[in-house]
C-alpha cells in the first residue's frame, strides 16, 4: 500500500511546528515498506497512515499525515488527542 504525499508539508527546509506526537515506523514484509502508525489517532483514523521505502520517507509520511489530521480536527471543530509522554523511571 502507497500514500500519496500531501500538499501541507513544508518544503522550504523549515519544519511546521506539531504538537509532539508519537510515531511509530515498522517494516511491514506484507507491504515491502516501511510503515507508520500514529498511536494517538488510531482511534479516529485506519491505520497504518502511510509508508516509505526508506524510514526518511516514512517519517515524512507521518508528518503529512499529522499536519493534515490536525487541520481537519480544527476545520471540524474537534479536539486534538493529547499526545503521550514518556518517563523514564529514576532509579
Amino acid at each position: 500500500m502507497k500514500f500519496a504525499a500531501s500538499p501541507n508539508r513544508a518544503t522550504s527546509g523549515t519544519r511546521t511546528h506539531l504538537p509532539h506526537y508519537s510515531i511509530v515506523i515498522e517494516w511491514s514484509e506484507l507491504d515491502s515498506a516501511y510503515v507508520v502508525i500514529l498511536p494517538e489517532w488510531a482511534d479516529r483514523y485506519t491505520m497504518p497512515v502511510g509508508d516509505g521505502d526508506t524510514c526518511e520517507d516514512a517519517l515524512a509520511s507521518a508528518q503529512d499525515a499529522l499536519a493534515t489530521f490536525m487541520q481537519h480536527a480544527q476545520e471540524d471543530g474537534h479536539t486534538l488527542p493529547a499526545p503521550r509522554t514518556f518517563a523514564v523511571a529514576a532509579g
